[in-house]
């Protein structure tokens, strides 16, 4: 079963302190405020891969894929070419954090590596 989060304020925002938990260990989201809040190509891949479902902010009920790829794609033109990338990364068992601008999209660490070792790829 698929665990809760929501779309608020253009971010997808998990409460749960179970799922919280079980996330951070595997290198998504950041928190902040006692939630984690998840980059949108992390909200992406949870939502396909049935991890999540998001909750639409006015009606209540869990988007799909692609509702939540219209809603977040307007704040991001090159949301879906940076999903594309993240899940292909995530597939071949990386952890892929958010880069620092600049160009700089991802942090890529080795698999094993993330919390223990620096990012290797930027």
């Amino acid at each position: 079963m698929p665990g809760e989060a929501r779309y608020v304020g253009g971010e997808v925002v998990v409460d749960d302190p179970e799922l919280i938990a079980d996330l951070k260990r595997r290198g998504y989201g950041r928190e902040q405020d006692g939630s984690l809040v998840l980059e949108p190509w992390e909200a992406l891949y949870l939502v396909e891969k049935g991890r999540i479902e998001v909750s639409h902010p006015a009606t209540g009920r869990p988007l799909s894929f692609q509702e939540l790829l219209d809603l977040l794609s307007q704040a991001d033109g090159w949301l879906w070419a940076r999903y594309l990338i993240y899940r292909d990364l995530r597939e071949r068992g990386y952890v892929v954090k958010g880069g620092f601008g600049l160009g700089l999209d991802f942090r890529l660490y080795d698999r094993g590596d993330y919390g223990r070792k620096p990012a290797r790829y930027l």
